[in-house]
């Protein structure tokens, strides 16, 4: 029984591109209000599509997506929080008061390293205790 994955130069250099712009992000990340706002965007979007992934899937691939949206989804409240209360104040705001708040959104991104492998741990446990199909007759 052949799997649902197969390898592809496309995938290839999907995965290539995403890699790379994850490693620039993080080496040229500089705490700006652009940045941090989109990191929390992403986040909320993420979020929100890990949560209609589960709805549209199923198995194992959909536990993935239950674990991941279980990491995401205290980030996109916390994301969202941090927009409405400092998204007003941008422009009247301190350089100290600004760095305190940029200080506090730069936690998201734990949840993004997280998310991820929560997933997987959800689908490991999936595979240990969840029961096996009865072969057919």
């Amino acid at each position: 029984m052949a799997g649902r994955f197969q390898f592809s130069i496309r995938f290839l250099l999907v995965a290539t591109a995403a890699v790379a712009a994850g490693v620039a992000a993080i080496r040229a990340f500089e705490p700006t209000a652009a940045s941090i706002l989109a990191i929390n965007c992403l986040t909320v979007l993420f979020a929100t599509a890990a949560i209609l992934a589960v709805t549209q899937t199923s198995g194992k691939v959909r536990t993935f997506w239950i674990g991941t949206a279980i990491v995401l989804g205290p980030a996109a409240f916390f994301s969202v929080e941090w927009v409405w209360s400092v998204w007003p104040h941008l422009g009247q705001a301190s350089l100290s008061e600004l760095a305190g708040w940029f200080e506090d959104a730069s936690q998201v991104w734990p949840f993004w390293c997280f998310a991820p492998i929560n997933g997987l741990a959800a689908v490991f446990l999936h595979c240990l205790f969840a029961p096996r199909p009865t072969p057919p007759s």
